[in-house]
């Protein structure tokens, strides 16, 4: 067999939070299950600390605190 042809680019959208903000909006469309999401380095599940969807919001499940960094990373 032949291993399979990587094409596309990884987006890094990288935010500081603002006091219990909880939406955050990526700089283009990611698909479900394709995003990656980290608050201070540490990575964040779907359906429980965090719901992607496909489109561009990313909503956490509880708020943040001021200055918590947000890391999305996800293919185009």
């Amino acid at each position: 067999g032949t291993a399979p042809s990587i094409t596309s680019k990884m987006i890094y959208d990288t935010f500081s939070a603002s006091a219990a903000q909880t939406t955050f909006t990526t700089s283009t469309t990611y698909t479900s299950g394709k995003i990656e999401v980290f608050v201070n380095g540490c990575k964040y599940r779907n359906a429980t600390d965090v719901t992607v969807t496909s489109g561009t919001s990313v909503v956490m499940a509880t708020g943040l605190t001021v200055g918590d960094l947000v890391d999305l990373v996800y293919p185009i």
